[in-house]
């Protein structure tokens, strides 16, 4: 372990941390800050990444640089969980973000054909991203039928199976709260679309890769309980699966899953158990090109289990998840419309799914911010009031607190 390393590192975590306690001392005596469950265990995530990456000697500025994401996450989380937070109306802030969002996209979509198939450029033809399921959820929760054919003519024409595959789970949702459906049609739902990922991972693969034997199992791959040509994990060595099938597949992310664990199983102390601590990095191979110092893998679990250990990186998702079905299971209570929570509840589903195709879990901020809201009983109060005040509504229906 570097001493010189660690002791910048505290030195630097000490200079933020004395001006955030005064700061969190003075709102918090104030107007007494709110915390839940979910947000202590973001803060235990940013503790728990930082010792293991301190204890492992990580490099200094991918360390500090995976600690501020995931401080930006809970930062975000927290202000949008405090009661002040929901005071204004966010149909407005909604309405005006999708059509930006929207024009945007249109005319990038545009300029990416105009330049493919106009000028003849040769680009990595990928046009869409995760900030159009924000279009495309609140087009279906407001019931703009424009905005909604628009939004799914620039994911489709975008060619980004991922965002694609988040957009099949936005509309399964949406239909699921239409039709009043358990939260367990989303679920199923979201394994079809997983289902469905995989189909297309192996339909977009090299011909040459064997029906059966180590590349049979698209889970299995993802998991490592073997690899295309049976190595240890703890020899692979970074130009081992240069040339080979298994770089063509996913666009490389499974390659990215095998050196990321490869690298992390070499580690000492229980390495799954662990993790590789915040500014975890591993050395891979792509298209004949050496990246050293690759911080993420695009299959967001990988890349938890490798900064933070199995156990931590499980329990991540499953506390994302209970959220987002106990906000679903609010909406179907409040029995009328909700655009604005409903769009916010889209947006977290899909940012699910395109975890296992993108790193997505702490560098989209606004998901976090979404999350926050819909944690928020203030929040959901003034959905019930206003539902309230719609003809037909039920004057009896209570809304169960979302803390």
């Amino acid at each position: 372990m570097d001493i010189a390393n660690v002791a910048e590192l505290i030195k630097f975590l000490l200079i933020l941390l004395i001006p955030a306690l005064l700061v969190l001392s003075y709102y918090g005596i104030k107007n007494r800050l709110k915390l839940d469950w979910t947000s202590l265990f973001l803060f235990f995530v940013i503790v728990w990444g930082g010792f293991v990456g301190i204890l492992r000697g990580n490099a200094f500025l991918p360390t500090i640089s995976d600690t501020a994401a995931v401080s930006i996450a809970a930062l975000a989380y927290v202000t949008s969980l405090q009661r002040w937070a929901a005071a204004g109306s966010f149909v407005p802030i909604m309405k005006y973000s999708a059509t930006i969002i929207l024009v945007a996209a249109l005319a990038f979509v545009g300029i990416g054909y105009l330049l493919r198939f106009g000028l003849g450029y040769e680009f990595y033809f990928s046009l869409s991203d995760i900030t159009l399921i924000i279009t495309l959820s609140w087009g279906l929760a407001a019931r703009k039928n424009a905005i909604t054919f628009l939004s799914l003519a620039c994911i489709l024409l975008g060619g980004k199976i991922g965002v694609l595959a988040a957009a099949a789970l936005v509309i399964l949702t949406h239909v699921s709260l239409s039709l009043r459906a358990r939260a367990v049609s989303v679920i199923i739902g979201a394994v079809a679309v997983i289902a469905l990922f995989n189909g297309l991972m192996y339909w977009s693969a090299d011909k040459d890769v064997p029906d059966d034997g180590p590349l049979a199992s698209l889970s299995n791959k993802l998991l490592v309980l073997y690899n295309p040509y049976r190595v240890d994990l703890e020899m692979l060595d970074p130009s081992d699966l240069e040339g080979t099938p298994i770089e063509d597949i996913g666009g490389g992310r499974l390659a990215e899953v095998i050196y990321s664990l490869g690298k992390l199983a070499r580690l000492p102390y229980h390495p799954f158990l662990l993790g590789g601590g915040s500014g975890f990095t591993y050395d891979m191979w792509y298209m004949g090109e050496f990246r050293p110092d690759t911080k993420n893998a695009h299959f967001t679990p990988v890349s938890l289990i490798g900064k933070f250990g199995i156990p931590v990186a499980v329990a991540l998702y499953l506390v994302v998840i209970a959220r987002i079905l106990k906000a679903y299971s609010i909406i179907q209570k409040l029995g009328a419309r909700t655009p604005v929570h409903q769009a916010m509840l889209y947006f977290c589903v899909a940012n699910i799914i395109f975890s296992f195709t993108a790193y997505s879990f702490f560098n989209v901020v606004v998901f976090w911010f979404f999350l926050g809201l819909l944690a928020n009983s203030h929040f959901w109060k003034k959905a019930k009031e206003q539902n309230a005040a719609t003809p037909g509504y039920p004057e009896t229906t209570s809304v169960p607190c979302a803390e």
